[in-house]
């Protein structure tokens, strides 16, 4: 464990300790619990997959990537998120299944960027800029929160 931490940080990595094996690894669990809510919102007509998207990029994800879920909480306060949980919780998805927005897509052919369309419409090319674009902003992002960012 040791060794290959010690890679990872030699390559500009922070690894990530996981106590013990489960199914999916922790950031895609982390990522399926959110997407669940987000297909949850779209399929309540809350919101479309755009604004949830835009709501991420501009908000949510930028304060997760430059503090992380937890110092986010203890930021704002225990008391002010456990009233937020004992409200929330009970309207959240507990949906066990793949949600029918993904499977209907999937079952239509509408397969994701490369076959030029998922939730969104994507011309011959796009999917291979919407790749370089999304590489060249997470470098961008990467430094700027590396510079910035102070250590606790």
């Amino acid at each position: 464990m040791q060794a290959t931490c010690e890679v990872a940080r030699r390559a500009g990595r922070q690894p990530i300790r996981v106590e013990r094996d489960v199914p999916g690894f922790l950031v895609n669990r982390l990522q399926l619990a959110l997407l669940r809510e987000a297909f949850h919102i779209v399929e309540e007509g809350i919101a479309s997959p755009d604004d949830i998207d835009r709501a991420m990029q501009s908000g949510l994800g930028l304060r997760w990537a430059a503090v992380g879920p937890f110092r986010v909480v203890d930021l704002a306060g225990l008391g002010t998120f456990r009233a937020v949980a004992a409200r929330l919780f009970p309207e959240l998805s507990a949906s066990t299944e793949p949600p029918a927005a993904l499977v209907e897509r999937v079952d239509r052919g509408e397969v994701g960027a490369a076959a030029g369309q998922g939730f969104y419409p994507y011309p011959p090319g796009a999917h291979e800029a919407l790749i370089a674009g999304r590489n060249a902003r997470l470098l961008r992002l990467r430094r700027a929160l590396t510079d910035t960012t102070p250590e606790p």
